[in-house]
């Protein structure tokens, strides 16, 4: 996973190497620089296709927060789910098949409109995708981190990695 700012957006590229182990943490090292390479998240995501190509590949997201604007993009392809909560109403999004580096189909694009507070979670397929709001009342409004830890716990799929990615915008 890698997250930059600059100036009032702030990327964020959430990946899942295909394979176990070091082959799949290889296939997704040196990224970062590509964060914002163009100005433009379709492009960039297109820059990762491209690098993933001699890798066994990947799946990806990449969100796009403008705390200026309070818009935001969330663009991905294969097995990985995303979160909107805004207005105590909770948007989720899944994304087309594939995998980047190899075959997939165009990047399925969620855009938001941010109001404070929101949160904006993304995740791995170790995570289930079955919660619910009313299954943890009160946790979005609470610390990115207990966020992170509390869904990854008793959400988390014990025989697969996971990683979740929680934002909160104040």
């Amino acid at each position: 996973m890698y997250m930059e700012q600059s100036g009032n957006r702030m990327r964020c590229l959430h990946l899942d190497g295909l394979g176990h182990g070091v082959m799949a943490q290889q296939a997704t090292d040196g990224l970062a620089g590509l964060l914002f390479l163009e100005p433009d998240v379709t492009h960039v995501l297109k820059q990762i296709d491209r690098q993933l190509k001699t890798t066994r590949g990947a799946v990806a997201m990449l969100t796009e927060l403008d705390l200026e604007t309070m818009q935001g993009q969330i663009l991905g392809v294969g097995d990985m789910s995303a979160y909107a909560h805004i207005d105590d109403q909770l948007q989720t999004m899944s994304f087309a098949p594939g995998i980047l580096g190899k075959e997939h189909k165009t990047p399925c694009t969620l855009t938001i409109t941010l109001k404070k507070p929101s949160t904006v979670i993304t995740a791995s397929d170790g995570l289930r995708r079955g919660w619910h709001l009313h299954s943890f009342p009160g946790l979005l409004n609470q610390h990115p981190q207990l966020v992170a830890y509390v869904l990854g716990n008793i959400m988390g799929r014990a025989s697969d990695d996971q990683s979740v990615c929680v934002v909160r915008v104040e």
